[in-house]
């Protein structure tokens, strides 16, 4: 049985791609949108880290990738460099964007 080369992470195209997707109006309007409903999740208590990371890949990560490669042409991009990438943009949203500032909401008293 074959095992898996460990994929290696193309920190130069990472970074390239990052800053195509901060710099395209329709996929940062896709990040407000994530940083919307991660918020909401954080309020209700319902946050998961490795779900969120999961989540910027198939919402944010993938779509940059895609209208990278049809603007400049782009051969393929492996799992790592994606999870590089939605890494670096969960610690925008975690810490530039104010994420890991919202609270939990506290349930209301009943009267």
């Amino acid at each position: 049985m074959a095992t898996k080369r460990p994929q290696t992470v193309d920190k130069i195209l990472a970074r390239e791609i990052e800053l195509f997707a901060e710099n395209e109006y329709k996929l940062y309007q896709r990040l407000q949108d994530i940083h919307t409903n991660y918020a909401l999740k954080r309020k209700r208590g319902v946050w998961n880290k490795e779900k969120a990371i999961k989540g910027i890949v198939t919402m944010y990560v993938t779509p940059a990738i895609t209208e990278y490669r049809r603007q400049f042409g782009l051969g393929p991009v492996n799992s790592a460099t994606k999870n590089a990438i939605a890494k670096e943009v969960y610690q925008y949203l975690w810490v530039d964007m104010g994420l890991r500032n919202v609270k939990k909401a506290k349930p209301k008293k009943k009267k």
